[in-house]
């Protein structure tokens, strides 16, 4: 049963109670070193949907170039056969490229998703943090206002404007910031 509080269940401990999710995966050059850490942190991501849930992955790491699970334009139920497709994908991702997160969430806002959650390691290469922040925030007002949640990805707690815009956008955006270090590292 869940909790009185709404929540349906947690993922990577960000509380929701949404069904539909946009999982927005940083694919630059900077990730390499976290490639494992990527794809273990989507897999988990995963790992609590059900068939009442919905699911679109995207990866980018250059403008105009996203990598998609699915090739349509909308999240999909989550049903055996998607988990195992949408695992090799994840499997799959390779790491290049600079960190066009201002395109991404531009991107990611026209797909009909409850929820964005953005995993990344970087500070974004195509616009000022603040810039980005009022852009996105000022874009999901309205009638169909999507959680934001971000997760800062490798030892984070050195970038603190990296951090400080996850936190921030997350925060205006009704959604939740997370970090997940390499293991045996605690922030």
């Amino acid at each position: 049963d869940a909790p009185s509080s709404g929540v349906e269940f947690s993922i990577l401990g960000l509380e929701t109670s949404v069904k539909s999710f946009l999982v927005l995966i940083d694919l630059s050059g900077s990730m390499v070193q976290h490639g494992a850490l990527v794809r273990q942190t989507v897999l988990e991501i995963l790992e609590p949907l059900k068939a009442d849930n919905r699911i679109m992955l995207v990866g980018f790491h250059q403008i105009a170039s996203l990598r998609r699970f699915p090739s349509s334009r909308a999240p999909v139920a989550v049903t055996a056969s998607v988990k195992s497709q949408a695992a090799q994908f994840v499997r799959s991702l390779s790491f290049s490229g600079g960190t066009p997160t201002s395109y991404a969430l531009q991107q990611a806002m026209t797909v009909p998703a409850d929820a964005i959650i953005l995993i990344s390691d970087g500070e974004p290469t195509d616009g000022s943090p603040a810039g980005i922040i009022a852009n996105i925030a000022a874009a999901n007002r309205g009638a169909f206002k999507r959680q934001i949640h971000t997760v800062a990805i490798g030892d984070y707690t050195k970038n603190q404007t990296l951090t400080r815009f996850l936190m921030e956008l997350s925060r205006q955006n009704d959604g939740n910031f997370v970090g997940v270090l390499p293991r045996g590292r605690r922030p």
